[in-house]
Protein backbone atom coordinates (compact mmCIF):
# COMPACT_ATOMS: atom_id res chain seq x y z
CA UNK A 1 0.00 0.00 0.00
CA UNK A 2 2.66 2.51 1.06
CA UNK A 3 4.91 1.52 -1.84
CA UNK A 4 2.15 2.06 -4.40
CA UNK A 5 1.17 5.39 -2.82
CA UNK A 6 4.71 6.74 -2.74
CA UNK A 7 5.59 5.47 -6.19
CA UNK A 8 2.45 7.04 -7.62
CA UNK A 9 3.14 10.36 -5.94
CA UNK A 10 6.76 10.31 -7.14
CA UNK A 11 5.74 9.55 -10.69
CA UNK A 12 3.14 12.33 -10.69
CA UNK A 13 5.57 14.84 -9.22
CA UNK A 14 8.35 13.83 -11.61
CA UNK A 15 6.09 14.42 -14.58
CA UNK A 16 5.12 17.82 -13.26
CA UNK A 17 8.68 18.81 -12.51
CA UNK A 18 10.33 17.61 -15.69
CA UNK A 19 7.85 18.21 -18.41
CA UNK A 20 7.34 21.73 -19.65
CA UNK A 21 3.84 23.07 -19.39
CA UNK A 22 1.69 21.39 -22.02
CA UNK A 23 4.48 19.08 -23.19
CA UNK A 24 2.15 16.11 -23.03
CA UNK A 25 -0.51 17.87 -25.03
CA UNK A 26 -1.15 16.66 -28.55
CA UNK A 27 1.64 17.68 -30.88
CA UNK A 28 3.86 19.05 -28.10
CA UNK A 29 7.52 17.89 -28.09
CA UNK A 30 8.70 15.44 -25.45
CA UNK A 31 11.36 16.66 -23.04
CA UNK A 32 14.71 14.90 -23.30
CA UNK A 33 16.46 14.05 -20.00
CA UNK A 34 19.48 16.04 -18.90
CA UNK A 35 21.84 13.24 -19.99
CA UNK A 36 20.65 13.56 -23.61
CA UNK A 37 20.73 17.35 -23.43
CA UNK A 38 24.35 17.10 -22.27
CA UNK A 39 25.20 15.04 -25.37
CA UNK A 40 23.43 17.58 -27.60
CA UNK A 41 25.53 20.37 -26.08
CA UNK A 42 28.71 18.37 -26.54
CA UNK A 43 27.86 17.71 -30.19
CA UNK A 44 27.12 21.39 -30.78
CA UNK A 45 30.48 22.45 -29.35
CA UNK A 46 32.32 19.87 -31.44
CA UNK A 47 30.49 21.07 -34.54
CA UNK A 48 31.71 24.58 -33.73
CA UNK A 49 35.28 23.35 -33.16
CA UNK A 50 36.07 19.66 -33.90
CA UNK A 51 39.47 19.96 -32.18
CA UNK A 52 37.95 20.50 -28.74
CA UNK A 53 38.51 17.89 -26.07
CA UNK A 54 35.27 17.50 -24.15
CA UNK A 55 34.65 15.27 -21.14
CA UNK A 56 31.24 14.53 -19.67
CA UNK A 57 31.04 15.37 -15.96
CA UNK A 58 28.12 13.64 -14.31
CA UNK A 59 24.97 14.26 -16.34
CA UNK A 60 24.81 18.05 -16.12
CA UNK A 61 28.29 19.42 -16.88
CA UNK A 62 31.07 19.44 -19.45
CA UNK A 63 34.82 19.91 -19.11
CA UNK A 64 36.14 21.56 -22.26
CA UNK A 65 39.71 22.08 -23.37
CA UNK A 66 41.24 23.36 -26.60
CA UNK A 67 43.66 20.75 -27.94
CA UNK A 68 45.97 23.29 -29.62
CA UNK A 69 46.38 25.55 -26.61
CA UNK A 70 49.28 24.18 -24.59
CA UNK A 71 48.87 24.45 -20.87
CA UNK A 72 45.44 26.06 -21.09
CA UNK A 73 43.17 25.25 -18.19
CA UNK A 74 40.05 23.28 -18.96
CA UNK A 75 36.70 24.99 -18.72
CA UNK A 76 34.08 23.38 -16.47
CA UNK A 77 30.54 24.25 -17.57
CA UNK A 78 27.25 23.55 -15.79
CA UNK A 79 24.31 23.05 -18.16
CA UNK A 80 21.46 23.51 -15.69
CA UNK A 81 20.49 27.05 -16.64
CA UNK A 82 20.27 26.24 -20.35
CA UNK A 83 18.39 23.01 -19.59
CA UNK A 84 15.78 24.87 -17.56
CA UNK A 85 15.24 27.26 -20.47
CA UNK A 86 14.82 24.25 -22.76
CA UNK A 87 12.29 22.57 -20.42
CA UNK A 88 10.17 25.71 -20.42
CA UNK A 89 10.36 26.13 -24.20
CA UNK A 90 11.37 22.81 -25.85
CA UNK A 91 10.43 24.17 -29.26
CA UNK A 92 13.35 26.62 -28.89
CA UNK A 93 15.96 23.88 -28.47
CA UNK A 94 17.99 24.83 -31.54
CA UNK A 95 18.08 28.51 -30.59
CA UNK A 96 19.00 27.73 -26.99
CA UNK A 97 21.87 25.45 -28.01
CA UNK A 98 23.11 27.96 -30.57
CA UNK A 99 23.10 30.84 -28.10
CA UNK A 100 24.73 28.76 -25.37
CA UNK A 101 27.56 27.50 -27.55
CA UNK A 102 28.31 30.99 -28.86
CA UNK A 103 28.55 32.31 -25.30
CA UNK A 104 30.56 29.52 -23.66
CA UNK A 105 32.71 28.15 -26.47
CA UNK A 106 36.47 28.17 -25.78
CA UNK A 107 38.12 31.04 -27.60
CA UNK A 108 35.33 33.41 -26.60
CA UNK A 109 36.73 36.00 -24.23
CA UNK A 110 35.45 35.16 -20.76
CA UNK A 111 34.45 37.74 -18.23
CA UNK A 112 37.00 38.06 -15.44
CA UNK A 113 36.01 36.70 -12.07
CA UNK A 114 34.38 39.30 -9.84
CA UNK A 115 33.07 38.77 -6.32
CA UNK A 116 29.55 39.78 -7.44
CA UNK A 117 29.41 36.84 -9.90
CA UNK A 118 30.32 34.08 -7.44
CA UNK A 119 27.73 31.56 -6.25
CA UNK A 120 27.73 28.30 -4.30
CA UNK A 121 26.83 24.96 -5.88
CA UNK A 122 26.14 21.87 -3.77
CA UNK A 123 27.19 18.64 -5.45
CA UNK A 124 28.31 15.07 -4.61
CA UNK A 125 32.04 14.66 -4.09
CA UNK A 126 32.33 12.49 -7.21
CA UNK A 127 31.23 15.50 -9.27
CA UNK A 128 34.91 16.45 -9.23
CA UNK A 129 36.22 13.05 -10.30
CA UNK A 130 36.93 14.13 -13.88
CA UNK A 131 38.04 17.62 -12.90
CA UNK A 132 41.36 18.61 -11.41
CA UNK A 133 40.00 19.13 -7.94
CA UNK A 134 43.14 20.92 -6.78
CA UNK A 135 42.48 23.73 -9.26
CA UNK A 136 38.91 24.28 -8.11
CA UNK A 137 37.64 25.78 -4.87
CA UNK A 138 35.49 23.48 -2.78
CA UNK A 139 34.86 22.54 0.83
CA UNK A 140 33.10 19.66 2.61
CA UNK A 141 29.44 20.09 3.50
CA UNK A 142 28.11 16.80 4.85
CA UNK A 143 28.69 13.14 4.03
CA UNK A 144 29.85 12.87 0.43
CA UNK A 145 28.52 16.33 -0.48
CA UNK A 146 30.62 19.42 -1.03
CA UNK A 147 30.14 23.11 -1.76
CA UNK A 148 31.85 24.42 -4.92
CA UNK A 149 32.58 28.02 -5.87
CA UNK A 150 31.14 28.84 -9.29
CA UNK A 151 30.81 31.88 -11.52
CA UNK A 152 27.31 32.76 -12.72
CA UNK A 153 27.62 33.54 -16.44
CA UNK A 154 23.87 33.73 -17.06
CA UNK A 155 23.71 30.88 -19.57
CA UNK A 156 25.87 28.62 -17.43
CA UNK A 157 27.71 28.25 -14.16
CA UNK A 158 31.48 28.04 -14.67
CA UNK A 159 33.49 26.47 -11.87
CA UNK A 160 35.89 29.00 -10.37
CA UNK A 161 39.58 28.15 -10.09
CA UNK A 162 42.17 29.14 -7.53
CA UNK A 163 44.13 30.84 -10.30
CA UNK A 164 41.16 33.05 -11.16
CA UNK A 165 40.77 34.07 -7.52
CA UNK A 166 44.45 34.91 -7.39
CA UNK A 167 44.26 37.03 -10.56
CA UNK A 168 41.22 38.86 -9.20
CA UNK A 169 43.00 39.37 -5.87
CA UNK A 170 40.10 37.78 -4.01
CA UNK A 171 40.95 35.78 -0.89
CA UNK A 172 39.34 32.41 -0.26
CA UNK A 173 37.38 33.60 2.80
CA UNK A 174 36.15 36.71 0.97
CA UNK A 175 35.19 34.58 -2.05
CA UNK A 176 33.05 32.24 0.05
CA UNK A 177 31.42 35.17 1.83
CA UNK A 178 30.58 36.85 -1.48
CA UNK A 179 29.30 33.60 -2.99
CA UNK A 180 27.06 32.93 0.00
CA UNK A 181 25.67 36.48 -0.14
CA UNK A 182 25.09 36.34 -3.91
CA UNK A 183 23.48 32.91 -3.72
CA UNK A 184 21.06 34.19 -1.09
CA UNK A 185 20.10 37.06 -3.40
CA UNK A 186 19.83 35.01 -6.61
CA UNK A 187 18.03 31.92 -5.27
CA UNK A 188 14.37 31.61 -6.20
CA UNK A 189 11.62 32.07 -7.05
CA UNK A 190 10.86 28.79 -5.32
CA UNK A 191 8.43 26.09 -6.21
CA UNK A 192 7.34 24.23 -3.09
CA UNK A 193 5.39 20.99 -3.46
CA UNK A 194 3.84 19.48 -0.34
CA UNK A 195 4.40 15.76 -0.78
CA UNK A 196 2.80 14.87 2.56
CA UNK A 197 2.14 16.98 5.67
CA UNK A 198 5.62 17.87 6.95
CA UNK A 199 7.44 16.81 3.76
CA UNK A 200 8.32 19.34 1.06
CA UNK A 201 10.00 19.12 -2.36
CA UNK A 202 11.77 22.33 -3.37
CA UNK A 203 12.99 23.58 -6.75
CA UNK A 204 13.83 27.10 -7.92
CA UNK A 205 14.29 29.05 -11.14
CA UNK A 206 17.97 29.85 -10.49
CA UNK A 207 19.12 26.21 -10.22
CA UNK A 208 20.31 26.91 -6.69
CA UNK A 209 17.53 25.18 -4.74
CA UNK A 210 19.86 22.91 -2.73
CA UNK A 211 21.26 26.00 -1.01
CA UNK A 212 17.93 26.65 0.72
CA UNK A 213 19.04 24.06 3.27
CA UNK A 214 21.56 26.61 4.59
CA UNK A 215 18.92 29.35 4.89
CA UNK A 216 16.53 28.08 7.60
CA UNK A 217 15.50 31.66 8.32
CA UNK A 218 13.69 31.60 4.95
CA UNK A 219 11.88 28.30 5.37
CA UNK A 220 8.80 29.66 7.13
CA UNK A 221 8.19 32.22 4.37
CA UNK A 222 7.97 29.29 1.93
CA UNK A 223 5.48 27.42 4.11
CA UNK A 224 8.13 25.02 5.41
CA UNK A 225 7.56 24.49 9.13
CA UNK A 226 10.33 22.57 10.91
CA UNK A 227 9.92 22.25 14.67
CA UNK A 228 13.49 21.40 15.59
CA UNK A 229 15.38 19.04 13.28
CA UNK A 230 15.08 18.71 9.50
CA UNK A 231 15.52 15.59 7.41
CA UNK A 232 17.33 16.60 4.20
CA UNK A 233 17.82 14.80 0.89
CA UNK A 234 19.77 16.38 -1.98
CA UNK A 235 17.61 14.43 -4.39
CA UNK A 236 18.60 16.09 -7.68
CA UNK A 237 20.82 18.98 -8.76
CA UNK A 238 17.89 21.38 -8.32
CA UNK A 239 15.52 19.40 -6.11
CA UNK A 240 15.74 19.48 -2.33
CA UNK A 241 13.63 17.36 -0.02
CA UNK A 242 12.99 18.81 3.44
CA UNK A 243 10.97 17.11 6.16
CA UNK A 244 10.16 17.76 9.80
CA UNK A 245 12.07 14.99 11.55
CA UNK A 246 10.16 15.23 14.83
CA UNK A 247 7.76 12.42 13.90
CA UNK A 248 9.24 8.89 13.56
CA UNK A 249 6.36 7.88 11.28
CA UNK A 250 7.20 10.77 8.96
CA UNK A 251 10.86 9.76 8.89
CA UNK A 252 9.76 6.27 7.94
CA UNK A 253 7.78 7.74 5.06
CA UNK A 254 10.83 9.72 3.90
CA UNK A 255 12.90 6.52 3.96
CA UNK A 256 10.32 4.81 1.75
CA UNK A 257 10.15 7.77 -0.60
CA UNK A 258 13.89 7.85 -1.23
CA UNK A 259 13.97 4.08 -1.58
CA UNK A 260 11.45 4.34 -4.41
CA UNK A 261 13.49 7.19 -5.91
CA UNK A 262 16.62 5.06 -6.31
CA UNK A 263 17.42 4.54 -9.95
CA UNK A 264 15.16 7.35 -11.17
CA UNK A 265 16.65 9.56 -13.93
CA UNK A 266 18.41 12.65 -12.56
CA UNK A 267 18.47 11.38 -8.95
CA UNK A 268 22.00 11.68 -7.60
CA UNK A 269 21.49 10.96 -3.93
CA UNK A 270 19.03 9.20 -1.66
CA UNK A 271 21.07 9.64 1.51
CA UNK A 272 19.05 11.22 4.34
CA UNK A 273 20.86 13.85 6.39
CA UNK A 274 19.68 15.50 9.60
CA UNK A 275 20.14 19.25 10.04
CA UNK A 276 19.65 21.01 13.36
CA UNK A 277 20.78 24.56 14.14
CA UNK A 278 23.70 24.40 11.69
CA UNK A 279 24.82 20.92 12.75
CA UNK A 280 24.74 17.95 10.38
CA UNK A 281 24.52 14.21 10.87
CA UNK A 282 23.61 11.23 8.70
CA UNK A 283 20.40 9.29 9.34
CA UNK A 284 21.53 5.71 9.63
CA UNK A 285 19.74 3.23 7.38
CA UNK A 286 16.94 1.35 9.10
CA UNK A 287 17.71 -2.19 10.06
Amino acid sequence: MWGRTIAGALAAWTLTAFLATGAMAQGAPMIMPMSEFQLEMRAALLKLDPTLRIELVGEDSLKVRQAKAKGQESLSLFLGNAYERYRKAPQDLEAIIGQWTRVVAPGVERAALEPKTLVVLIRPQDYLETAKAGELVSRPLVGDFIEILAIDEGESFRLATQEELKKADVGIADAWAAARRNTSEKIGPFRIDLFEPGIWLVTDDANLALNLVSMPERWAAQGIQIKDEAAVVFLQRNMLLLADASDPARLSLVRRFVKVSEGEPEVFSTTIFLYRHGNWSVLEPSK
